[in-house]
């Protein structure tokens, strides 16, 4: 359980859970939250509240008015094995060697403060199967279309998919319930909790080194076969609420409306960006992140249902 006070004084919580949890349920409790110096939110501007957009929804702000401009890089294998983690501090050159931490150090000193990522990858792994596959039905529904992992096949562009687990192993349990897919296409109902442990870790470093993560939420192309096969939209519902990190600094977008046959239309995704978010108590922005990437048009920033259009704030260098 994760909380963050969002202003300084006494703060009382009691905890409830459906069904019933003999460790959840009816337990009460109180903190004492004090601000950080001004000396404190210099060396990191989020300490200074929530992002939030400005009263003429042209620009961001943080909680206490400062203003806050996005210098962003897109990381979307950030939870992966492609972002080594290691415990300890020591700096290591870019490369092979490299961590998580390193990056973040070299953006960092270049003044970014933002970066773009994907929470999970749920049917991508390196397993002699091709990068891009679809099942033998009248539709020719996408079971995964992934980026290529270079050497696996005869020819450049052929070979199997990236591997994109962690520390904590993949985001998902297995077998899943696509027939013929089991290996593949995981249990979707069923989350991974150490390989969220490293996400963590993450996000959390990213935070104190003063970066905000817009977490998008899955890779497009797993849709088609969640929506077919793990009671769309609740079960994806819960998985957003299950990584929304409403106490760190994030923004978290449900979908990626790109458009393509490899996803679920965009048409089809507006429940997720209606009802379903608001249960955030911390009530970050929720941006789409739409087919357009140059001359998209805002819709306000946020407008009042908090959508936002994601690649319009970001600068990618």
């Amino acid at each position: 359980m994760r909380v963050l006070a969002t202003a300084p004084g006494t703060w009382t919580w009691k905890s409830g859970s459906n069904p019933p949890d003999q460790g959840l349920a009816g337990k009460t409790g109180s903190f004492v939250a004090t601000d950080w110096t001004e000396a404190e939110k210099l060396q990191n501007p989020l300490r200074r509240g929530f992002l939030r957009p400005t009263a003429n929804h042209h620009a961001l702000e943080l909680a206490d008015g400062t203003p806050f401009f996005v210098i962003g890089d897109t990381w979307y294998a950030t939870g992966t094995n492609r972002f080594k983690w290691y415990d300890d501090d020591l700096e290591r050159p870019l490369g092979p060697a490299a961590g998580f931490k390193d990056y973040v150090r070299y953006r960092k000193a270049q003044g970014f403060n933002w970066v773009n990522i994907i929470a999970a990858f749920p049917n991508w792994m390196t397993d002699g199967q091709s990068w891009h596959v679809v099942m033998n039905d009248a539709e020719h529904t996408t079971v995964r279309s992934a980026w290529l992992e270079f050497g696996t096949g005869d020819s450049p562009r052929t070979g199997s998919a990236k591997n994109m687990d962690n520390e904590g192993g993949r985001p998902f349990a297995f077998p899943g319930k696509v027939p013929g897919y089991e290996n593949m296409f995981p249990d979707v109902n069923r989350v991974n909790p150490e390989y969220f442990r490293y996400m963590d870790r993450k996000i959390d470093y990213l935070n104190v080194q003063g970066f905000v993560p817009l977490i998008e939420v899955s890779r497009r192309d797993a849709s088609l076969l969640w929506k077919k096969f793990y009671g769309w939209p609740d079960s994806y519902a819960r998985f957003i609420q299950t990584i929304r990190y409403s106490a760190p600094s994030t923004w978290t977008s449900s979908v990626r409306a790109l458009g393509r046959t490899t996803t679920w239309p965009p048409s089809k995704w507006s429940w997720s960006s209606s009802g379903r978010r608001h249960s955030a108590p911390c009530s970050h922005p929720m941006p789409t992140h739409p087919r357009s990437r140059t001359g998209a048009r805002v819709r306000g920033l946020p407008c009042s249902r908090r959508e936002t259009c994601a690649s319009t704030i970001i600068t990618g260098i």
